[in-house]
C-alpha cells in the first residue's frame, strides 16, 4: 500500500510540474530533451521541405488533402513554411493501409540532444472511410503536418485536437503552439 501511495504522490508531483511549466492553452506539450523546448527545426530559413511518396497519387482525395493543408498552414502562420523539395526533402507525405485505429501518422527523426527535427513522414490511413472524403483528409493531413511542425495533441479546439472535431484548418491554439515553439 505504501508503494502505491508512492507512486501516486509521484505521478502528482509529475503532472504538478508538468502544469506549472507548460501553457496549458497552447497546442502542444514540449519535448524536454536535455533542456530543449521541444522538437523544432533548427534551419538558417524558415522552410520546411517535402516530397510526395510512392503511395500517393496526383488528383487522388488524399493529395488533395495534403495540399490543401500545406496551404492551410503556409497561410495560418509565419514561422515555418511547408516547401517543396527534390527527392531528398527531409519530410515525406503519403499514405498506408492498416486497421490500426489512427487516421494518420507521422514519424519525426532528429537530434535528441538538442530536441531538433531532421526528418519527417506525414502519412493518411486510407483504411477508414472517414479519410476518404476530401474534408476528412484534410483534417487528417492538417492535424499530421501540425506534429511535423513539432506539435503535439491538446484537448483544446485546435486541428491538433485528439478528438475527431472536423477542424479542417489551424486555429489560434495551434498558431499559438507555432509561435510559442519558434
Amino acid at each position: 500500500m505504501n508503494h502505491l501511495r508512492r507512486k501516486s504522490a509521484g505521478i502528482m508531483v509529475l503532472i504538478a510540474f508538468g502544469l506549472l511549466h507548460i501553457p496549458s492553452a497552447w497546442a502542444f506539450t514540449p519535448w524536454y530533451v536535455n533542456g530543449s523546448s521541444g522538437p523544432i527545426w533548427h534551419q538558417p530559413n524558415h522552410y520546411v521541405y517535402y516530397r510526395w511518396g510512392g503511395n500517393i497519387s496526383s488528383g487522388t482525395t488524399y493529395y488533395e488533402g495534403f495540399r490543401q493543408a500545406l496551404a492551410d498552414w503556409n497561410n495560418a502562420q509565419g514561422q515555418r513554411k511547408f516547401v517543396r523539395g527534390g527527392s531528398t526533402a527531409p519530410g515525406a507525405l503519403d499514405t498506408y493501409n492498416v486497421a490500426d485505429g489512427t487516421y494518420g501518422t507521422t514519424n519525426l527523426s532528429g537530434n535528441t540532444s538538442t530536441g531538433s527535427i531532421n526528418a519527417w513522414a506525414a502519412k493518411i490511413n486510407r483504411w477508414y472511410a472517414k479519410t476518404h472524403t476530401s474534408s476528412g483528409a484534410r483534417n487528417t493531413a492538417g492535424h499530421e503536418l501540425g506534429h511535423a511542425l513539432g506539435l503535439h495533441h491538446t484537448n483544446n479546439y485546435a486541428i491538433m485536437n485528439v478528438k475527431e472535431t472536423g477542424i479542417m484548418i489551424p486555429q489560434s491554439d495551434d498558431i499559438k503552439g507555432i509561435n510559442y515553439i519558434y
